[in-house]
Protein backbone atom coordinates (compact mmCIF):
# COMPACT_ATOMS: atom_id res chain seq x y z
CA UNK A 1 0.00 0.00 0.00
CA UNK A 2 3.04 2.36 0.77
CA UNK A 3 5.98 2.65 -1.46
CA UNK A 4 8.65 4.48 -0.12
CA UNK A 5 11.68 5.62 -2.12
CA UNK A 6 15.20 6.43 -0.21
CA UNK A 7 18.71 6.79 -0.91
CA UNK A 8 22.06 5.03 0.32
CA UNK A 9 25.57 3.67 -0.38
CA UNK A 10 25.09 0.62 -2.56
CA UNK A 11 26.63 -1.75 -0.22
CA UNK A 12 24.06 -1.04 2.32
CA UNK A 13 21.01 -1.58 0.46
CA UNK A 14 19.89 -4.68 1.78
CA UNK A 15 21.01 -3.58 5.26
CA UNK A 16 18.38 -0.36 4.87
CA UNK A 17 15.67 -2.21 3.60
CA UNK A 18 15.88 -4.51 6.75
CA UNK A 19 16.91 -1.73 9.12
CA UNK A 20 13.28 -0.30 8.10
CA UNK A 21 11.45 -3.32 7.65
CA UNK A 22 10.82 -3.25 3.96
CA UNK A 23 8.65 -5.99 2.18
CA UNK A 24 10.17 -5.81 -1.20
CA UNK A 25 12.83 -4.13 -2.14
CA UNK A 26 14.53 -2.64 -5.99
CA UNK A 27 17.70 -0.75 -6.65
CA UNK A 28 16.17 2.46 -8.91
CA UNK A 29 19.31 3.91 -9.83
CA UNK A 30 23.17 4.68 -8.94
CA UNK A 31 24.18 8.19 -8.60
CA UNK A 32 27.37 9.63 -7.98
CA UNK A 33 27.13 11.88 -4.32
CA UNK A 34 24.64 13.32 -2.65
CA UNK A 35 24.54 15.52 -5.19
CA UNK A 36 22.74 13.96 -8.05
CA UNK A 37 21.02 11.31 -5.54
CA UNK A 38 18.85 13.75 -3.51
CA UNK A 39 17.38 15.57 -6.64
CA UNK A 40 16.53 12.68 -8.19
CA UNK A 41 15.03 11.08 -4.97
CA UNK A 42 12.52 14.32 -4.73
CA UNK A 43 11.91 13.79 -8.56
CA UNK A 44 10.51 10.27 -7.94
CA UNK A 45 8.87 11.11 -5.33
CA UNK A 46 6.94 13.53 -6.33
CA UNK A 47 6.46 12.14 -10.19
CA UNK A 48 4.84 8.80 -8.65
CA UNK A 49 3.49 10.14 -5.46
CA UNK A 50 6.34 8.17 -3.62
CA UNK A 51 7.18 9.10 0.13
CA UNK A 52 10.21 9.57 2.06
CA UNK A 53 9.12 7.73 5.10
CA UNK A 54 6.61 5.43 6.96
CA UNK A 55 5.58 6.13 10.74
CA UNK A 56 6.03 3.15 12.92
CA UNK A 57 2.39 3.14 13.77
CA UNK A 58 1.20 2.82 9.89
CA UNK A 59 4.16 0.18 9.60
CA UNK A 60 2.41 -1.52 12.63
CA UNK A 61 -1.31 -1.18 10.64
CA UNK A 62 -0.01 -2.95 7.85
CA UNK A 63 2.15 -5.72 9.67
CA UNK A 64 -0.90 -8.32 8.13
CA UNK A 65 -1.49 -7.53 4.49
CA UNK A 66 -2.07 -9.44 1.02
CA UNK A 67 1.35 -10.08 -0.09
CA UNK A 68 0.16 -11.02 -3.42
CA UNK A 69 -1.70 -7.80 -4.10
CA UNK A 70 1.20 -5.91 -2.13
CA UNK A 71 3.56 -7.30 -4.62
CA UNK A 72 1.58 -6.67 -7.69
CA UNK A 73 0.78 -2.90 -6.60
CA UNK A 74 5.30 -2.80 -5.82
CA UNK A 75 5.72 -4.14 -9.38
CA UNK A 76 3.12 -1.49 -11.00
CA UNK A 77 4.64 1.11 -9.21
CA UNK A 78 8.32 -0.07 -10.67
CA UNK A 79 6.66 -0.30 -14.20
CA UNK A 80 5.65 3.29 -14.04
CA UNK A 81 9.08 4.36 -12.92
CA UNK A 82 10.95 2.00 -15.97
CA UNK A 83 8.76 3.90 -18.35
CA UNK A 84 9.85 7.50 -17.53
CA UNK A 85 13.02 8.96 -18.18
CA UNK A 86 14.31 9.41 -14.76
CA UNK A 87 16.17 6.34 -14.22
CA UNK A 88 17.76 4.10 -16.68
CA UNK A 89 16.68 0.65 -15.73
CA UNK A 90 15.33 0.06 -11.87
CA UNK A 91 16.50 -3.26 -10.77
CA UNK A 92 14.25 -6.50 -10.28
CA UNK A 93 11.79 -6.82 -7.20
CA UNK A 94 13.56 -8.09 -3.76
CA UNK A 95 10.76 -9.95 -1.99
CA UNK A 96 12.50 -9.59 1.64
CA UNK A 97 9.60 -11.60 3.72
CA UNK A 98 12.25 -14.85 4.48
CA UNK A 99 13.67 -12.15 6.64
CA UNK A 100 11.15 -11.56 9.24
CA UNK A 101 9.13 -13.50 11.82
CA UNK A 102 5.85 -13.49 10.75
CA UNK A 103 3.29 -11.81 12.76
CA UNK A 104 0.22 -14.40 12.31
CA UNK A 105 -1.97 -12.53 15.28
CA UNK A 106 0.92 -10.70 17.12
CA UNK A 107 -0.11 -8.75 19.82
CA UNK A 108 1.87 -5.53 21.02
CA UNK A 109 3.62 -5.30 24.51
CA UNK A 110 5.05 -2.98 26.45
CA UNK A 111 8.03 -4.61 27.51
CA UNK A 112 10.38 -6.62 26.22
CA UNK A 113 9.87 -10.17 27.42
CA UNK A 114 10.25 -13.34 25.95
CA UNK A 115 12.48 -15.56 23.34
CA UNK A 116 13.38 -13.41 20.99
CA UNK A 117 12.43 -14.48 17.49
CA UNK A 118 13.08 -12.32 15.33
CA UNK A 119 12.87 -8.50 14.19
CA UNK A 120 11.51 -6.47 11.56
CA UNK A 121 12.67 -2.79 11.46
CA UNK A 122 12.46 -1.68 14.69
CA UNK A 123 9.76 -4.28 15.92
CA UNK A 124 11.05 -6.84 18.17
CA UNK A 125 8.98 -10.34 18.24
CA UNK A 126 8.99 -12.72 20.91
CA UNK A 127 7.16 -15.72 22.52
CA UNK A 128 5.93 -15.41 25.95
CA UNK A 129 3.66 -16.88 28.18
CA UNK A 130 0.93 -14.58 26.17
CA UNK A 131 1.75 -16.15 22.99
CA UNK A 132 3.23 -14.52 20.41
CA UNK A 133 4.53 -10.75 20.79
CA UNK A 134 6.06 -7.66 19.57
CA UNK A 135 7.45 -4.06 21.21
CA UNK A 136 8.56 -1.33 18.90
CA UNK A 137 12.17 -0.91 20.22
CA UNK A 138 12.23 2.74 19.68
CA UNK A 139 9.85 2.85 22.59
CA UNK A 140 12.38 1.70 24.80
CA UNK A 141 15.64 4.27 23.38
CA UNK A 142 17.01 5.66 26.39
CA UNK A 143 14.77 3.62 28.78
CA UNK A 144 15.94 1.14 31.16
CA UNK A 145 15.01 -0.95 34.45
CA UNK A 146 16.43 -2.30 37.44
CA UNK A 147 14.93 -5.31 39.46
Amino acid sequence: HIIKVGLTRRERLMERWLEQGADFGAELAAVQGPCGAYPLEARLQEKFGLVNAVRASTKLAYLEFDREHARKNFEAALEKVRASDLVPEPGKVIDLSSHYPKPDGAEESKEINGKIIGAKGSLLFMKNENGLVFTNMKKHTGRFALD
